[in-house]
């Protein structure tokens, strides 16, 4: 109940969205990515949720008013995965600053 209270307490607004399962066919190990033979509903639904998450005016992550670029926030996400990997409970904020310090001295060296 603590992590729940902690995970709650880093945003300003949580929702829950569900979807349906995506159908038998992409689940089989011969599925080769062909859309049509995903759901309609499923898809019908995603196109819904990325509208509702993203909506029209996504803005691009900035870190010290320099956009990211993909590679970069690829950086960031492989730290915090890292990091929640490690552990069973909610890293510790000091934890999650390292991380980030860590991402970005990974980013600064990509840069140079």
């Amino acid at each position: 109940q603590a992590t729940r209270e902690q995970i709650i307490s880093c945003y300003e607004n949580i929702s829950c969205f569900a979807l349906t399962h995506p159908g038998f066919e992409v689940t089989k190990k011969t599925y080769d990515g062909n859309i049509q033979k995903i759901d309609p509903t499923f898809r019908m639904l995603l196109n819904h949720f990325m509208r509702v998450v993203f909506g029209f005016n996504l803005e691009p992550k900035r870190i010290r008013n320099r956009m990211l670029t993909a590679l970069e926030l690829s950086t960031y996400i492989k730290a915090y995965v890292s990091l929640f990997a490690e552990g069973s409970k909610f890293p510790a904020a000091k934890t999650m600053l390292e991380a980030t310090a860590e991402a970005n001295n990974r980013n600064a060296r990509l840069l140079s």
